[in-house]
């Protein structure tokens, strides 16, 4: 952070300082010198933005700013990491699936614990950690695509069956009053010879 900052700028960058860490910590990022890096490299492009936009005239905060940076840093890495166009695929703006299929890789390899010094660092990258990033970004799921369900009837069997052939009685309504006498005098007739 520029010296020039205010006591104010100062409470919200250590807040956006709180998120950021956080957010790699939850990512199992234990190595504190791994840890600060990570969090200095994404707080100094947050930084940038914010002057750009003028500062606290801006209208995102340190903390957004630096939210979208972790994202953009990610996305970056992932990208440079997988390389191959079949596999990082070529994504319309707003629309990639990259971050979060790339998120759901590196919990799959467990990444962030077992290759932490690679972690957002540049190339050259163990083959071992490129190869397991690019099988279980496969693995993370195919493409989102929207699918068009459209209405079908709802099939009820003999239930169906049933109330066609109540409502055809309906038509016969001494036929009907004459069918569920009898069964009343069936069901009358048969708990007499129970009980007795």
């Amino acid at each position: 952070m520029a010296s020039g900052t205010t006591t104010d700028e100062s409470d919200v960058w250590a807040e956006a300082y709180e998120r950021v860490e956080s957010y790699f910590g939850a990512m199992r990022v234990g190595n504190p010198l791994v840890l600060s890096r990570m969090v200095s490299r994404v707080l100094e492009e947050a930084e940038k933005r914010y002057r750009a936009a003028g500062g606290a005239a801006g209208e995102k905060t340190p903390t957004e700013l630096a939210a979208e940076e972790v994202d953009r840093t990610l996305e970056a890495w992932f990208y440079e990491l997988l390389g191959d166009d079949k596999i990082a695929g070529n994504f319309e703006e707003g629309r990639s699936q990259l971050p979060v299929e790339g998120r759901l890789a590196l919990s799959l390899i467990a990444m962030p614990q077992r290759w932490q010094a690679q972690f957002l660092d540049g190339p050259p990258w163990p083959e071992e950690l490129v190869q397991e990033m690019r099988d279980a970004y496969l693995i993370a799921g195919p493409e989102f695509q929207i699918a068009k369900m459209e209405r079908r009837p709802i099939e009820l069997g003999p239930v169906a069956a049933a109330a066609r052939t109540w409502s055809e009685l309906d038509k016969y309504r001494r036929v009907k009053q004459f069918i569920l006498l009898l069964l009343i005098g069936l069901f009358t007739w048969g708990s007499y010879l129970l009980l007795t």
